[in-house]
């Protein structure tokens, strides 16, 4: 279910706004409040594929997303714990201050899922990397893709 409400949240039919959004017109937040500031991270989050690098000399990891060809240093107290260096996975992180976090949901990839993704979408032949990533049908095709190959078997939230 944590895929769906990723997708619920984050993404909107076309001519239709994202919850998150809606909520952010609606909500009375007082300016400048960290309920603003993590609000307008949760909009600004971006999805992608991200490749751990190395942990982080004060606490969690410096992350590439792989497909902006830009770092980001992320704390995930669960990834940091159980991923390695090299490891990859899909999911959407979002950037309240100098670090990121994920926003709930990661998917581990690897080679084959995203050969995969690749043979089920048109998202990567619809322009570069910025489009495909904010493209809905990606984040889908790899949701859907973990989905069927068992990849999501293993993995946990707590």
């Amino acid at each position: 279910m944590i895929l769906a409400f990723d997708l619920a949240l984050y993404t909107a039919k076309d001519g239709r706004s994202r919850p998150l959004d809606r909520y952010a017109r609606a909500a009375r937040l007082v300016s400048g409040s960290d309920e603003v500031r993590m609000l307008d991270a949760m909009r600004a989050a971006r999805f992608s594929i991200w490749r751990i690098e190395q942990r982080h000399a004060t606490a969690g990891l410096i992350v590439t997303d792989v497909l902006r060809e830009a770092e980001a240093w992320l704390i995930d107290e669960q990834l940091e714990a159980s991923a390695s260096e090299g490891v990859a996975f899909a999911g959407r992180l979002s950037q309240p201050e100098d670090f990121a976090m994920t926003c709930g949901v990661v998917v581990p990839v690897d080679r084959s899922l995203i050969e995969e993704v690749i043979l089920d979408t048109f998202a990567w032949r619809r322009g570069d990397a910025e489009q495909v990533a904010q493209d809905p049908c990606f984040a889908i095709a790899i949701y859907r893709t973990a989905i069927d190959n068992g990849t999501m078997g293993g993995v946990t939230y707590d």
